[in-house]
């Protein structure tokens, strides 16, 4: 049985090998033994600020592993912001990994969260499962303006509203191009890929004009490029659909 990895967060890289660090977490895995791993997490807690690899980050993670839906509304728990940040990380995995609409909607409170690992397992699961009530926050995301987002610096922010902006596409609403127009025209590279990526999985006429008009508008070589590849991309998509290409 795969026992997979857990997330590459801070110190949790140096546990590379977390199965034989917890033993009692790898036994119950390979066991399929979900309620043994649930009770593992009513263990004493961490600071929430922590992100050691305690065993209580690994019961979760393991339970993502192990698909145990059984676990759902356990894991949603975990996600709050005075829960341990490991802990937090790899409930948030654990539920994209379990996926479906009853895991997706658990973790639209993640959307919330400070920490750009949570906030990406989380735009994963939204990717794979669109639920109409998480738009709202992911397009704040995308935007740079979600409270959340208020101490996230550098690469980090840069990589959520990334992320955010390619999951926006998959609502398929139009009302969101206004959002991703804005994104696409941000200085950071992979804000643009992220819009671009938004506004082809948008699949509609108005986003390949949002596209063209937006690959008229950047300057660089390689942001042209990314808009050109996506416009490509996005007309061939509408030409095999029944929606005309204006």
């Amino acid at each position: 049985m795969g026992l997979g990895r857990p997330p590459n967060y801070g110190r949790l890289r140096s546990w590379g090998l977390w199965h034989i660090a917890y033993p009692g977490v790898r036994a119950l895995t390979v066991r399929g033994d979900a309620q043994g791993l649930l009770r593992l997490l009513d263990g004493p807690g961490d600071p929430p600020n922590e992100d050691r690899f305690s065993e209580r980050a690994m019961a979760a993670f393991a339970l993502g592993t192990t698909q145990a839906t059984v676990a759902i509304d356990r894991l949603a728990e975990l996600l709050s912001l005075d829960e341990q940040l490991s802990v937090r990380v790899c409930a948030a995995d654990a539920l994209n990994r379990i996926g479906g609409p009853v895991a997706a909607k658990a973790l639209i409170p993640a959307l919330d969260d400070e920490n750009w690992a949570v906030l990406h397992a989380a735009l994963k699961t939204f990717e794979a499962t669109p639920l109409p009530e998480a738009w709202p926050s992911i397009a704040a995301l995308a935007d740079g303006k979600a409270h959340s987002m208020v101490r996230m610096t550098g690469k980090a922010r840069s990589m959520t509203r990334m992320n955010a902006a390619g999951a926006l596409g998959q609502a398929k609403d139009d009302k969101w191009i206004p959002v991703l127009e804005s994104a696409i025209r941000d200085k950071s590279l992979l804000v643009t890929l992220g819009a671009a990526v938004g506004l082809r999985d948008t699949e509609s006429p108005a986003a390949l004009v949002a596209l063209t008009k937006a690959g008229r508008d950047v300057h660089g070589v390689l942001r042209k490029l990314l808009l050109v590849r996506a416009r490509y991309r996005l007309r061939r998509s509408l030409r095999r659909g029944t929606q005309p290409v204006t």
